[in-house]
Formats: C-alpha cells, sequence, structure tokens
C-alpha cells in the first residue's frame, strides 16, 4: 500500500510536474491520451497545459480487459471529461495530426504482443514528424519484485516493451525513472 501510494497516488504521474519537461521542449498543440477504462490523467494534464488540444480515447472493453481492477476503477471513477471509445488498433484520429500521444501506465493492459504492437503502431500513426509517443509503466523488474511480490508478473520487461516499440517501428529516444518502480519511454 506504501508503494502504491507513492507510485500512483504521491508521484509524478497523474500530476505531471516533472516528467513533460523530460518529453516535451515547450508545450504540445495537440495531444491524445490513452487509457484503459481508467483515466486520472487527463484533468491534471489539461491543468498543466492549458493550451493543449487534448483527447481522449480509452480501449477498454469488456471482452479483452480482463483484470478485475480495471474493471473495477471503470466502474467506480468515471471519466472526468469528454471522451472516446476505440478498438486499440483503429484510433478515430486523423494521420499525422498530434504532438504526442500519451499511455500512461495503460499499455501493460494489452496482453497480446501482436495487438499491443499494432497499439503502438497507432501511436506512430496519428503522430507528426519529430512529435513523440510517452509511455509510462511499470517493469517485471528486481525493484517491483521486492515491492509487489507475484503481482509483478502482470508487469512486461523492459526487453519486452523494447521489443514491442521497435517491432511498431517507434525509436527510443530516451527513458528515465518516474519513481523507482516506473520507468518512462520517449519515443519517435
Amino acid at each position: 500500500m506504501i508503494a502504491s501510494y507513492f507510485n500512483y497516488d504521491n508521484s509524478d504521474l497523474y500530476k505531471p510536474r516533472e516528467w513533460p519537461l523530460k518529453c516535451f521542449s515547450g508545450q504540445p498543440e495537440s495531444v491524445v491520451i490513452i487509457h484503459a477504462g481508467f483515466d486520472p490523467a487527463s484533468g491534471p494534464f489539461r491543468l498543466r497545459f492549458p493550451d493543449t488540444r487534448v483527447r481522449v480515447l480509452d480501449f477498454f472493453t469488456l471482452g479483452e480487459t480482463t483484470e478485475a481492477s480495471i474493471r473495477l476503477a471503470h466502474r467506480l471513477h468515471p471519466p472526468t471529461g469528454p471522451q472516446e471509445y476505440t478498438a486499440l488498433d483503429a484510433w478515430p484520429v486523423e494521420t499525422g495530426t498530434q504532438d504526442a500521444v500519451l499511455a500512461l501506465s495503460a499499455a501493460h493492459e494489452i496482453r497480446d504482443e501482436k495487438r499491443r504492437t499494432s497499439f503502438f503502431g497507432e501511436a506512430k500513426r496519428i503522430i507528426r514528424p519529430g512529435s513523440c509517443v510517452v509511455v509510462i509503466e511499470q517493469l517485471r523488474d528486481l525493484p517491483n519484485f521486492l515491492c509487489f511480490g507475484v503481482a509483478a508478473f502482470h508487469f512486461f520487461s523492459r526487453r519486452t516493451w523494447l521489443r514491442s516499440f521497435r517491432t511498431s517501428g517507434l525509436k527510443l529516444e530516451r527513458e528515465f525513472a518516474i519513481t523507482p518502480f516506473m520507468r518512462a519511454f520517449v519515443l519517435r
């Protein structure tokens, strides 16, 4: 519980103070935030970047999203603003129109590697040249094992993430820690 508090409630993850400075050179003009049924990020992001056009996509589906915690979060925390429901591999966004795509602790819900690659392919499709995709996730690594035990198996290894990014045509530009348990990947 203490680690979850520092990981989610008290970290920079959903209160975008520091991590955006490491991802964007200025205020992005347009951003897509995509999530799996639980969106604690778009409200604080809109406050931090009031002039950015933010579009929120939810790829949560009862048939594909099998985690009970996501189903519960989806019921208990309805959307705080406008959002669109989408397939995880067919986003209703025009090609090359976005300055950034943000997937904050959401992409690990895509358990199938081919579908995850398609997801990142969609992210690549909608960003403008020179723009970025920001993925923030917990890893299947020693710190998460020590803290969360076998629950760390729900997360993917760094190697798995890098393979998914590479297969979809995205290149890792930068990587940094949000907390001892969370990594940010900035992709171009």
